[in-house]
């Protein structure tokens, strides 16, 4: 009899013990139950958004409406893609999507920039020392003043994925489902959030150590230069409160998309050393109507420049690498320049024999 209360009290501390596992188990299979629910929320949320994509699509190529922006190629700021931005909810497919992750997150882009910029800055001394080089093949009869003295050193940058990395503005573009506009672009230039492209910095240092003036020639509207010198201020990238070495589309007259006229501007003033740029743009002109077989022949032309006097970096998101590839026809539907991106590709079905 003795033993009766504590075979009691075992007995209890045994059922309370098991409750207290029910218990559990059972919070543990609702809170698994809410994150089930919530899953399935969110699935039918991207199903529903992308139906609704669909079906725009589907009214759109019925009843032959054109939604995109109507600017020129001449117009927008060279090199990026014209067109809509839409408010339906984001369908996790976008056509820049793995272009900026890679930009984003790999390794292997700050690896190549930083291996560019290194390449460049190798390059500074020697171009200092000869005082034939220049990398304007325009200006090579043309390294004196009109004194004879030899032209103060300079070295020509774009900005865009060459200093300024706006690979955050493509990553909006994807969240929201849309296309660049010109008013989305310049929003973006306003906010002053570009990050600097990892060797930019070290290598604009260089320049201003060796006295080498550093010239930025960018295709971003000059209504955008306040901005811009601000961004590129507060990532120290140039001097603040220095003198004005950006040079923007339409800040004179004759300074159109095409960068020939500004490199022509500096040439007349200064030794033009190095060139670096994300697109063929940034180094030669190639025509208003040039195709991507057109482009890589003048590359090809100039290879012996690319690495030498001539720096490229990546641009996998825009440039005219991709508007090639639909004639400059930035009126054109987004699905259309897609299917015009689609016929541009080569595979082992499609490719020359020889």
């Amino acid at each position: 009899m003795r033993l009766l209360p504590f075979f009691m009290t075992f007995v209890i501390v045994i059922f309370a013990s098991g409750c207290g596992t029910a218990v559990q188990e059972l919070a543990k299979a609702k809170q698994q139950q809410a994150n089930a629910e919530q899953a399935l929320a969110k699935a039918e949320k991207a199903a529903e958004g992308l139906r609704q994509v669909v079906e725009r699509v589907k009214n759109e190529q019925a009843t032959g409406k054109d939604e995109s922006n109507h600017s020129t190629g001449e117009d927008q700021d060279a090199g990026q893609p014209v067109g809509e931005s839409v408010d339906e909810a984001t369908p996790l497919v976008h056509e820049d999507l793995d272009a900026t992750a890679w930009v984003q997150t790999s390794a292997e882009y700050p690896s190549i920039t930083l291996q560019t910029y290194r390449a460049a800055k190798s390059r500074l001394d020697a171009a200092l020392a000869d005082s034939t080089w220049t990398a304007f093949a325009a200006q090579q009869d043309k390294l004196t003043d009109e004194d004879g003295k030899p032209l103060p050193p300079a070295v020509i940058l774009d900005v865009d994925e060459t200093v300024l990395d706006n690979s955050g503005f493509q990553a909006e573009l994807i969240i929201n489902g849309g296309e660049y506009t010109p008013d989305i672009w310049h929003a973006w230039v306003e906010k002053r959030k570009a990050r600097p492209v990892p060797g930019a910095k070290a290598f604009l240092d260089a320049c201003r150590s060796a006295g080498v003036t550093t010239y930025l020639v960018t295709n971003r509207e000059f209504k955008a230069e306040e901005a811009t010198r601000k961004n590129l201020e507060e990532l120290h990238l140039i001097p603040a409160g220095g003198a004005d070495v950006i040079l923007s589309k339409r800040e004179q007259e004759d300074w159109t998309s095409d960068k020939t006229s500004r490199r022509e501007f500096v040439a007349a003033t200064h030794r033009i050393l190095l060139m670096v740029g994300d697109d063929l743009n940034d180094f030669a002109y190639a025509g208003k109507n040039h195709t991507a077989a057109s482009r890589r022949k003048i590359a090809a032309e100039n290879n012996s420049l690319f690495g030498d006097k001539w720096f490229l970096l990546p641009n996998p998101n825009y440039g005219g690498w991709e508007r090639s590839l639909y004639e400059f026809n930035d009126r054109l539907p987004r699905e259309k320049k897609l299917q015009a991106k689609h016929a541009g590709l080569w595979t082992s079905e499609t490719v020359d024999s020889d």
